[in-house]
């Protein structure tokens, strides 16, 4: 359990202090990753077995079920999607700070060239004069 709260407070923790290892940022990253394509793969399944369960449409359409699982659905994607955006920003400001980059520059930066970001903090190692 103690591990689960060091993994929630390195995600969602303080932007303004604490620093990430290399290994540490990508396999969270990653994590984060996973977790918003199995929701959306969930999404996806549940929607499928509505179908199949349901080949007449007779609850699709113009039925009483789909429009309020899709406004569910689109409600829950939307908060994970956010959860997500805010945890991966949150570990960008964690690893810059750990490389001794200003963490508001690199934010901005991870705007327009996200990919690029990613793997340049993946890879520049930290420095341990770095301000905590």
């Amino acid at each position: 359990m103690r591990g689960m709260r060091a993994v929630l407070r390195d995600m969602f923790g303080s932007f303004s202090s604490g620093r990430i290892g290399r290994l540490r940022f990508v396999g969270l990253t990653l994590l984060l990753d996973v977790a918003l394509v199995a929701v959306g793969l969930l999404f996806g399944l549940f929607a499928g077995v509505m179908e199949r369960l349901d080949p007449y449409r007779t609850l699709t359409a113009n039925g009483p079920i789909l429009p309020a699982l899709g406004l569910t659905a689109f409600t829950i994607i939307v908060a994970v999607s956010l959860l997500v955006i805010f945890g991966t920003l949150n570990l960008v400001a964690k690893r810059a700070r750990d490389i001794g980059w200003s963490p508001e520059l690199l934010l901005i930066l991870c705007v327009m060239f996200s990919g690029v970001t990613w793997i340049v903090l993946a890879i520049v190692p930290g420095k341990a004069d770095a301000a905590a």
